[in-house]
């Protein structure tokens, strides 16, 4: 309570989409949230057959546009809704105001997920004793390092952050690591990744599970129907949880949406 005094509220925040959503994946697919996305990111991806599918809030930025003023009225605007959506970008380029969103979703009792590329330890972000009750980690792939230009070595440097990705699923409430993949070298990639994952893990606690989503590139529906079966039969096989994109097979690359 105390420490959300210390922002003020009617001051612009790097806040660029407050809207209400259906979450498009993961666990939570389904279900009715209140988004807030940040602005910036520290990754620059771009896939085969497309760039991030919010560039708007990392290849070019937008500067913010909303106040913590409006996060807590469109809550109580919104009372039919019960969970918040943080994502980016990159949400946790911004602690102190990610620890007030999480102060306020928690005044007004709703369940927090936060969206993270899981390159920044949690240590650095949160302090022991805030926490979100889901945290989606969307590690990139090789296929995400754009392949030329100035970020394209800072993004294959800082992408894979294995210690990072340890801490933030022992130290949830609830974890995901959610992937998209485009084909079967990212799969490969997934594979050796998450074997890294698990062994660390294992090391503070063999029985603490660790969740992995696949998902199907693209930013249309069309994109998305071309790799959808061959995806969901490849997470059968290797035991992986399939993720649709649900936001784009209703809105497509509709904002606000």
């Amino acid at each position: 309570r105390l420490f959300m005094l210390k922002m003020d509220y009617s001051e612009i925040q790097p806040i660029i989409d407050l809207h209400t959503c259906i979450q498009g994946e993961g666990m939570k697919v389904g279900v009715p949230h209140i988004l807030i996305r940040t602005s910036g990111c520290n990754l620059r991806c771009t896939f085969k057959g497309s760039i991030c599918d919010t560039a708007y809030s990392s290849w070019n930025p937008e500067k913010g546009k909303y106040s913590l003023n409006d996060v807590v009225d469109i809550i109580i605007m919104n009372p039919q809704i019960k969970c918040m959506l943080i994502t980016g970008g990159e949400p946790t380029l911004h602690p102190e105001l990610l620890k007030s969103l999480i102060a306020i979703g928690r005044a007004h009792g709703l369940s927090i997920s936060m969206e993270t590329n899981g390159t920044i330890p949690r240590s650095d972000v949160l302090d022991g004793d805030t926490y979100v009750d889901v945290v989606s980690i969307s590690p990139k792939l090789k296929s995400s390092v754009p392949s030329s230009g100035e970020f394209a070595e800072k993004h294959a440097k800082t992408r894979e952050n294995i210690p990072a990705i340890v801490s933030w699923i022992m130290e949830s409430k609830f974890s995901q690591l959610k992937y998209v993949v485009s084909s079967e070298d990212d799969i490969k990639e997934v594979e050796r990744q998450v074997r890294k994952i698990k062994k660390e893990v294992s090391k503070l606690d063999p029985f603490w599970p660790v969740i992995v989503y696949l998902m199907p590139e693209g930013d249309t529906e069309e994109k998305l129907a071309e790799k959808r079966k061959w995806l969901a039969q490849r997470c059968i096989d290797l035991g992986y949880f399939y993720s649709d994109r649900l936001h784009i097979i209703i809105f497509g690359d509709k904002r606000d949406a």
